[in-house]
């Protein structure tokens, strides 16, 4: 009942904006749009600091504007925004049994493709701006999914898009790019904005965060999400949390919590785009705050399948991510992280998980909206959990990215 409400909402969101006045959209009025496109997702926006304040402030009226126009405007101070963007990755996986001894267990190439398409609408007319974003992701067997569909505007959202307790979400890596879309049904609101700082608070879709396939009794409450986030100077900080309920189909019901922190640091001596980034989550019988099972999670485990609800929803953890980028040039892009996890579940099935997993990659970029990036990484597992085996994995991926 609870994932049809959101659906609806989603959907009479989408297309609220055209009950209104109709744009006149004939070939007479198509012009090019005078301002850009919003970010990817569309979120209720970050503070602006100081320093951006005054430069806007210095800027003559005859200036040209900071963000590059783009998209087709419509007229009324309304723009549409078409998007694709193709991903096409071969990613080289060699499972070794033991690195120590260098016996080899089993290897894979892996040939992928990834394609996102979508429009946004964003409504500049006198009022609070909106932004309407509809888009599609698909891999290269044909299985198609809703990226994101949402309506946000500068302190209100709704629909489906990113969850407001994640932060850094690996998006400078293969693994992240080539991965299905996934993303949570919310409502999310601006409950404070300060000059440098914001907080929003979020009720979202708890299957979204289930980490195994039984054992459940459907949905009752919402996921409530919390997310505060302020930047001075060159540095970030955002801080969220987020409770979590699992009705179990014994009719115990799970009660649990999780907490992420993440300070990102911006190097603009090294090159626009250039950071530093610490992360760490904690989570307590709501695992799926950490990523698990998820196909595009920064840990890349999935939990036995044999596993229900009552033993896997029990389980608490913790994980920690180091992040560089390095961004010489507007044609090249180095960037490299580490993560580490340990995981705990109770029970007769149940025990410990410790992972690590690391990248490196070099991105190339010739021209505008156009890169080839190369990639090498390492995972290690070692489990106490039945059916879980221990493993060391090295892959080497190469991708090439075309958006328009």
């Amino acid at each position: 009942m609870l994932r049809a409400t959101y659906g609806l909402a989603c959907l009479t969101s989408l297309f609220w904006l055209s009950a209104g006045e109709p744009a006149r959209a004939d070939a007479r009025h198509l012009t090019i749009c005078p301002f850009a496109s919003p970010d990817e997702f569309g979120v209720v926006p970050e503070p602006e600091t100081a320093s951006d304040d005054e430069d806007e402030d210095d800027d003559d009226d005859d200036d040209e504007p900071e963000d590059e126009p783009g998209g087709l405007s419509v007229g009324g101070g309304r723009c549409l925004f078409p998007k694709l963007e193709i991903v096409v990755g071969n990613q080289s996986n060699l499972a070794l049994a033991s690195l120590s001894i260098g016996s080899l267990k089993a290897a894979s190439v892996n040939g992928q493709l990834g394609v996102t398409f979508g429009l946004t609408h964003v409504d500049r007319s006198p009022g609070d701006p909106i932004v309407t974003t509809l888009s599609m992701r698909g891999d290269g067997d044909g299985n198609f999914s809703v990226d994101q569909a949402s309506v946000n505007t500068s302190s209100f959202a709704i629909g489906m898009q990113a969850s407001r307790f994640d932060a850094w979400a690996g998006d400078e890596f293969t693994f992240r790019s080539l991965a299905p879309s996934q993303s949570p049904g919310q409502v999310s609101g601006v409950v404070w904005r300060g000059a440098q700082s914001i907080a929003l608070i979020s009720v979202e879709d708890p299957a979204f965060r289930r980490i195994t396939v039984s054992g459940y009794a459907g949905l009752r409450w919402p996921d409530l999400v919390g997310r505060f986030g302020g930047k001075w100077g060159d540095a970030t900080l955002t801080l969220s949390a987020a409770t979590h309920e699992t009705p179990l189909s014994t009719g115990d019901t799970i009660r649990g919590h999780a907490g992420l922190a993440s300070l990102k640091y911006d190097l603009p001596a090294l090159g626009d785009g250039s950071y530093v980034l610490a992360q760490t989550t904690y989570s307590a019988r709501a695992l799926g705050y950490l990523g698990i099972n998820t196909t595009s999670n920064l840990l890349g485990v999935s939990l036995p399948g044999f596993l229900s609800a009552e033993t896997a929803e029990r389980g608490a953890g913790f994980s920690a991510a180091l992040v560089g980028v390095w961004a010489p040039s507007e044609r090249w892009q180095f960037a490299a992280y580490a993560t580490a996890a340990r995981l705990t579940l109770p029970g007769a099935l149940g025990g410990s998980v410790s992972i690590v997993r690391s990248a490196m990659n070099a991105k190339w970029s010739p021209v505008k909206n156009l890169d080839f990036v190369v990639e090498a990484g390492y995972a290690r597992l070692r489990s106490k959990i039945l059916l879980l085996p221990d493993a060391d994995v090295l892959s080497v991926a190469l991708t090439l990215t075309r958006s328009m």
